[in-house]
């Protein structure tokens, strides 16, 4: 129950949920669901492993060029890049906040 009430907190501290603008990306690796919320230069990501198996895969970002990611479940810092490159467990998921996107 601790971890509902985590995200549910996560959830209400970040307003780009409620007032940011709904984004779905793409991932190489169609077992990858990756969706999120744009605002005033924030971008908001969502990434999901949808299969039962580990996979490596890059995340196509379109036009934007997203800055620093930070993710709010594990509070770990990642460089900015055009496509960065994620490991995800099976059934995984991440959720990352980007400050500074340059679209």
């Amino acid at each position: 129950m601790n971890g509902i009430r985590r995200f549910i907190s996560l959830r209400r501290n970040q307003p780009i949920f409620a007032k940011g603008r709904l984004v779905r990306l793409s991932a190489v690796d169609p077992a990858i669901l990756v969706h999120g919320f744009e605002d005033a230069g924030s971008l908001l990501l969502l990434v999901h492993n949808l299969a039962g198996r580990r996979i490596k895969t890059e995340i196509n970002f379109g036009g934007m060029q997203p800055g620093k990611f930070r993710d709010l479940i594990g509070e770990v810092e990642y460089a900015g890049a055009i496509q960065p490159r994620l490991e995800l467990e099976p059934y995984a998921y991440h959720w990352f906040i980007s400050e500074g996107n340059g679209s």
